[in-house]
């Protein structure tokens, strides 16, 4: 799975029709009945005051209220795991390792509605997607190889591993189903190129009902945003009917706040701005200067195991993905994790079963011993360093491509460079400060003495004789 390139490798790829997969069905037949709404209408949903916009997304059609239903969608019109362990692929499928995450599955289903062509109750809807890497599926999923390779090295997100995870499990289909079943799972549909293209809508559309993660026509089919704030609507799932008639379950999108006419539809969600590029091909406005970090014990640690007791009890990971954001800010629970982390030598008695209901809120929530600060520290300042090294485009002209603020992937890959740049280099200041006030500090064993009162001289009527 090159994943590059992927847009003209879809038009030209042996086999494969020359118009991309959702152009190619049932194209006049949604094209003539007006587009995604009134495919949505005819095909049972319910659509109030919604219009599509021109990049494949759903708009407010006029202003509506609070609690509003603008869209309620059966629930037949809803892809998920379960669903693809229901159809003809799930005993294929059945205990394979997959390791690309949760999109998987709806990536699958939908390859088998496009398997399914015109017959498929998802025809239209797929009809009405954006053409590969235009409008809401500009998505670096759908970027050339070289432009990969720049976001890759524009952020902390494992770009590289999400590529190389999704050709594993890429090949891991090829070499099992694909090969077993060929005509239900035929080259033409099943190729690189589409499975590229089936995980960028499930990235770009999928939503999360009652901690399931579905495919919702309609309900997906909307902007998003990481600020709760500026969302006008939110996606839900209810169940209708009852006592005299059997109940149904729909999933539904509700008006919030500030749902004003020629809005686009917004949702919110919880990413870093990397994750929001990465899904959704957007960088939110005011929340560049964020990035994601994973530190963590090293898997070859003696004390790993205590480690991951005291950081269980703190609802923490041995490996942990911290959010650093610029400013000045904070940062005192990110040091005190890189104390468990830090802790060897004679420094590790804390860990025994004795102290253990106390180590994280009592005694790694202050200064430890000077060595395990200094290291505390130094580890942290450390991997921003690293992270910083692994960004090596030009600062300046990043800057200045950030401020044309133009929309194009180029200043979209910049700003986030900018923005991750700035969170870095201040969480690593901000630790360079409290390094420099090491030597002043108070340590576990100065402070233990002084909660005694033994931090003071002796005085003769303390002293015992010995004989």
């Amino acid at each position: 799975l090159g994943c590059g390139l992927f847009a003209a490798a879809l038009l030209y790829a042996p086999g494969v029709a020359v118009r991309p997969p959702g152009r190619a069905l049932g194209r006049s037949r949604v094209r003539m009945g007006g587009g995604l709404v009134d495919w949505l209408r005819t095909s049972g949903a319910t659509v109030e005051g919604v219009r599509e916009s021109s990049d494949g997304l759903l708009a407010l059609a006029a202003d509506a209220r609070a609690g509003d239903v603008l869209l309620s969608v059966p629930e037949k019109l809803q892809l998920s795991a379960a669903t693809l362990r229901a159809n003809v692929m799930g005993s294929f499928l059945e205990g394979l390792p997959l390791s690309a995450g949760e999109h998987v599955p709806l990536a699958l289903a939908l390859l088998h509605e496009l398997f399914l062509a015109d017959s498929s109750l998802w025809a239209g809807w797929i009809a009405c997607l954006p053409a590969p890497s235009e409008g809401s599926l500009d998505v670096p999923l759908l970027w050339s190889e070289a432009e990969q390779a720049e976001f890759a090295a524009s952020t902390t997100l494992p770009v590289a591993q999400l590529l190389a995870e999704m050709r594993a499990d890429y090949a891991a289909l090829v070499g099992g189903p694909f090969a077993e079943a060929p005509d239900l799972f035929p080259p033409s549909v099943f190729s690189p190129q589409r499975y590229a293209w089936a995980h960028a809508v499930a990235l770009s559309r999928a939503v999360r009902l009652d901690d399931e993660l579905v495919l919702v026509a309609g309900a997906g089919d909307a902007a998003r945003t990481l600020e709760p704030r500026l969302s006008n609507a939110g996606a839900e799932r209810r169940v209708q009917g009852g006592l005299f008639s059997a109940k149904t379950s729909a999933n539904v999108l509700v008006a919030r706040e500030g749902a004003t006419a020629g809005a686009p539809i917004t949702l919110a969600v919880e990413l870093s701005p990397a994750e929001l590029l990465w899904g959704h091909g957007l960088l939110p406005a005011g929340r560049a200067g964020e990035c994601e970090l994973r530190l963590g014990v090293e898997p070859s640690d003696r004390l790993l195991s205590d480690k991951a007791e005291v950081l269980e009890r703190a609802g923490l990971a041995t490996s942990q993905l911290w959010t650093l954001r610029a400013g000045p800010l904070d940062r005192t629970d990110l040091l005190k994790f890189m104390r468990v982390v830090s802790l060897q030598g004679m420094d590790s008695f804390i860990l025994e079963a004795v102290f253990i209901n106390d180590v994280w809120d009592y005694h790694l929530a202050m200064p430890y011993s000077r060595v395990n600060e200094d290291a505390a520290c130094d580890a942290a300042i450390g991997a921003c360093m690293a992270a910083l090294g692994r960004m090596t485009s030009d600062e300046a002209a990043d800057g200045q491509a950030a401020a044309a603020a133009d929309g194009s992937r180029a200043t979209r890959m910049a700003a986030l460079r900018v923005g991750e740049r700035a969170a870095l280099r201040d969480t690593a200041r901000w630790l360079t400060q409290e390094r420099a006030l090491n030597e002043g500090k108070e340590y576990y064993q100065a402070r233990r003495l002084r909660e005694l009162n033994l931090d003071r001289p002796v005085s003769e009527d303390e002293v015992i004789p010995s004989y």
